[in-house]
């Protein structure tokens, strides 16, 4: 295992981004006894390839078995520690069904696709597609909140809305907050709505540069969870703070997303090195100016501080790895 670890420590010095090479200089300083140092280099892995699966690729780690020393009775032989019993050996290759091949290579070979990301972005167009055609194809306005193709307007708590598909999923504040007929499932139907192809493009552009890195780190079920809880929450900021108004658009969850990013920043920054400080900048400048850009015009800017508050509560909650392996 000393010429293992060798010969890994070159491997990785020519290529730094293999998560494999990081995962099997982990299995092989767990073999030597080395936990710590294991640990960081199976937390490395887990890091570059967005999961924790890759520990089993390698065969369980052979537990200690205490030696005696000197003449021991021979009567005490069989109070002597006994090595754990060995899970089975997986099945070979050849033995296993052409079912369950298809479903690990499909596995590997989009281990480091951010799969999560592409399928939010896939329900998102789709569902402005929709309100395209309910809008009789207006580009600018697809939500049609001035009505322009209806000669019966519809209002709804005083709020001028247009075509029926938006009417039933659109976020208004008196159908969430008490007091009022309740209808939560708008602050979650409301995230994969948007008015014109300016809103969705800038959002869809967003979470493509965003959720990739994002998911990549945290693994996709943590993204996920990430970004419907922070854009629930964004929702309900909006809705509490601000009772009379409409809102809708997916900026809520994007910015939890965000937020979840420079939380992983700040927690590793140490195993970052030096390019953590330059990393943390660059995310708060980008804050500052999309936080900037929300107090301008008419956007629901309580959503978008709401869902990154949560982002960052969520984000240093669901962050990969222990506490020990942050530290």
């Amino acid at each position: 295992y000393d010429a293992v670890l060798a010969a890994l420590d070159r491997a990785i010095e020519l290529d730094p981004t293999r998560a494999y090479a990081h995962a099997l200089r982990g299995y092989a300083l767990r073999q030597l006894r080395q936990t710590y140092d294991a640990s960081l280099a199976e937390s490395k892995a887990a890091r570059m390839s967005g999961t924790h699966d890759l520990k089993k690729l390698f065969p369980p780690v052979s537990p200690v078995v205490p030696e005696a020393f000197g003449a021991a009775p021979l009567a005490n032989a069989a109070t002597m520690a006994r090595p754990a019993p060995q899970p089975a050996a997986p099945r070979p290759w050849s033995e296993r069904s052409g079912a369950e091949r298809a479903a690990i290579r499909a596995r590997f070979a989009t281990r480091s696709v951010p799969l999560m990301t592409f399928l939010l972005m896939g329900i998102n167009i789709a569902v402005y597609l929709v309100c395209l055609v309910f809008s009789n194809f207006d580009f600018m306005n697809t939500s049609d909140i001035v009505n322009r193709h209806s000669n019966n307007p519809l209002y709804v708590y005083g709020i001028q809305l247009g075509t029926t598909f938006i009417n039933n999923g659109v976020q208004i504040g008196q159908t969430v907050i008490p007091g009022s007929p309740l209808q939560w499932y708008r602050v979650f139907t409301a995230m994969f709505l948007h008015e014109s192809i300016i809103h969705i493009g800038v959002n869809m552009l967003s979470l493509y540069f965003v959720g990739v890195i994002t998911e990549q780190l945290f693994g996709r079920w943590r993204f996920l969870a990430i970004y419907l809880l922070a854009g629930i929450a964004g929702g309900v900021a909006q809705a509490l703070i601000v009772p009379d108004g409409a809102a809708l658009g997916a900026s809520g969850a994007i910015f939890g997303i965000f937020g979840a990013l420079g939380v992983f920043f700040l927690l590793y920054r140490r195993a970052l090195g030096p390019a953590a400080n330059a990393l943390l900048g660059q995310w708060f400048f980008w804050l500052v100016l999309n936080l900037v850009f929300s107090f301008s015009g008419d956007i629901a800017v309580y959503d978008h501080i709401g869902g990154l508050i949560a982002g960052l509560a969520l984000g240093a909650l669901l962050i990969p790895g222990t506490v020990s392996r942050r530290r």
